[in-house]
């Protein structure tokens, strides 16, 4: 088993207080990234993972040097499942199509995560077009088994601890299902939707919107971003 508590409470707080160096933890973070996910392979390859996270905390220290007024998820990387846009990034939703093809502007759900001061850990493998056909996605519990669902890569990614906080999409039962109920240490919470365009995913109506604003609410129309927080270990 590759199993590794990464509580999203309690890292925001020990972030956003300062206990806790932004690049030490990335550097720790993209440590166990390079020894665990060889393995899992929850993420998408990324060459330069390291050097991209430390600038985009530079970026973040400089505008907020000091703790007071440092937003919700102040240096919290996420993992960001392939059918979001994210600047700088392909997007490719699992399949084998040039990124061009799939190409726009950013998500809001991640414009909004940029915002509360999280970082992108990267993109997480995700089923083709979000579908049946499967990743290489491994579960963490057991490497032998796959995690299950679209959101595969989100899911194994928060449950052996290479991030603490990952998008996913649910239509049918890619979050619900074994994606993340058999993913102990995850907990599911649904975001906000607006009924409107949002040109979130691949697919240009799709209805995706999330706000990561203290607390995630459940809505029911008619497809689902979630978001997977490590929980505490016990």
């Amino acid at each position: 088993m590759l199993l590794t508590p990464a509580p999203l409470l309690e890292t925001t707080a020990l972030l956003r207080s300062g206990e806790l160096d932004l690049h030490t933890y990335l550097d720790r973070l993209c440590d166990h990234i390079e020894r665990v996910d060889a393995q899992v392979q929850a993420f998408l390859p990324e060459a330069h993972r390291r050097v991209r996270l430390h600038a985009a905390a530079d970026a973040l220290l400089a505008a907020f040097p000091t703790p007071a007024g440092r937003p919700a998820l102040f240096g919290i990387p996420a993992g960001i499942k392939d059918v979001f846009r994210v600047e700088g990034f392909p997007t490719q939703a699992g399949a084998a199509v040039p990124a061009t093809r799939l190409a726009d502007e950013e998500a809001v759900s991640v414009r909004r995560l940029r915002a509360a001061g999280g970082l992108i850990a990267g993109k997480t493998v995700t089923t083709e077009f979000a579908y049946f056909e499967p990743g290489p996605t491994r579960n963490p519990h057991n490497l032998a088994h796959t995690p299950g669902g679209s959101s595969s890569g989100s899911a194994a990614a928060v449950v052996a601890g290479l991030c603490p906080l990952a998008f996913g999409t649910q239509t049918i039962g890619s979050v619900i299902r074994p994606a993340v109920s058999a993913a102990w240490s995850v907990s599911n919470r649904r975001c906000t939707a607006s009924r409107r365009r949002d040109w979130s995913t691949f697919r240009a109506r799709s209805t995706t919107s999330g706000c990561l604003h203290r607390m995630w609410r459940g809505w029911r129309w008619p497809r689902r971003c979630c978001a997977m927080a490590g929980k505490r270990s016990r």
